[in-house]
């Protein structure tokens, strides 16, 4: 995740978090769960999506769409893959 602190923002100020579970994760759909607990972040608005080369667009107009619905006012878009160290 980038340095939340070049953006002026707090951890605890993170209510959304979005999440691209990468082609090798075990958790999938779920991934925003195990990513959220790590990294100490505790949205309201969450989720994971794989949409292939399309994925980091999607997350951030998903983050886009929550924001500008009073869905979220922060959210973190977190797109990352190691297909060569995956567990599949």
């Amino acid at each position: 995740m980038g340095r939340l602190d070049d953006a002026g923002l707090g951890k605890a100020q993170l209510d959304g978090l979005l999440t691209m579970p990468g082609t090798v994760s075990p958790e999938q759909g779920r991934h925003y769960l195990g990513f959220g607990e790590a990294a100490g972040i505790d949205a309201a608005f969450t989720g994971s999506l794989i949409m292939g080369g399309a994925s980091a667009g999607c997350l951030i107009q998903m983050g886009a769409m929550a924001i500008a619905t009073s869905m979220a006012t922060y959210v973190a878009c977190v797109f990352a893959d190691c297909a060569k160290t995956g567990g599949n």
